[in-house]
């Protein structure tokens, strides 16, 4: 099996801003649950403590599920507890792409694929009001993920105009040196997302311009790889 070499998922977990962690830390008394379990925050005690909850339910479960596990349905409940704290954190930052992008990913773990939908689509209509390359990062994730989404419900069309100005913005951004591996992992997997669009839109020539593309970033890319094997058996 190729070795992916891209962006592993605790490297990306910290580009997209979430705090490590060491050990268990719970909501302080700035916050207190409305009947529906989503978390009233006031301050910005409240909102940090907010995000540390968070990241201690749902972390290592995210991480997992990026490498294929399914989460147990202990993991499911910590996850879908997590994706309250963040809707809390919505409600006191709706501007903000980043809870948005966090609450999505729950959601879609936990099979609520409408939801998640909807908070993917309020993260990418928030970019306007991002400056920093974290939040824009989250609106490029968020974007990817919702065209893989739509990509499975059959709404090709509408996934590729969402993937293709995602990968655009994405080129835009910044890197630090000892980021580059990061870069290229991430450059490699939206490009292979585009590939798969255009799979599943019978436009061979395109998606194998687009793997090729994934595989001059990282050319151990596993998913993109696979892929280019299957073009070239599908061209025989």
């Amino acid at each position: 099996m190729p070795t992916n070499p891209g962006p592993s998922p605790r490297i990306l977990w910290g580009v997209l801003g979430i705090l490590v962690l060491a050990g268990a830390i719970f909501l302080s008394n700035r916050t207190a649950d409305t009947p529906e379990g989503i978390p009233v925050i006031t301050d910005r005690g409240g909102y940090v403590d907010a995000i540390k909850k968070a990241e201690v339910l749902s972390k290592e479960t995210l991480l997992a599920a990026d490498t294929g596990k399914e989460p147990t349905a202990e993991e499911s409940e910590k996850v879908r507890q997590s994706a309250k704290i963040f809707d809390g954190i919505i409600r006191y930052q709706p501007q903000m792409v980043q809870p948005y992008f966090s609450s999505g990913r729950c959601y879609e773990l936990i099979g609520q694929k409408q939801t998640a939908k909807e908070r993917y689509e309020q993260a990418i209509r928030n970019k306007s009001f991002e400056n920093t390359d974290v939040g824009k990062i989250a609106a490029i994730e968020s974007a990817y993920r919702l065209a893989q989404i739509l990509t499975e419900d059959g709404e090709n069309e509408r996934a590729l105009k969402l993937a293709e100005p995602a990968l655009k913005d994405f080129a835009t951004l910044t890197f630090a040196d000892d980021q580059t591996a990061v870069q290229n992992g991430l450059a490699a997997k939206y490009n292979t997302g585009i590939a798969k669009i255009y799979l599943q839109m019978k436009k061979i020539k395109e998606a194998k311009t687009s793997i090729d593309k994934a595989l001059t970033y990282a050319p151990d890319f596993a998913e993109a790889v696979t892929l280019k094997k299957f073009i070239e058996s599908e061209s025989k």
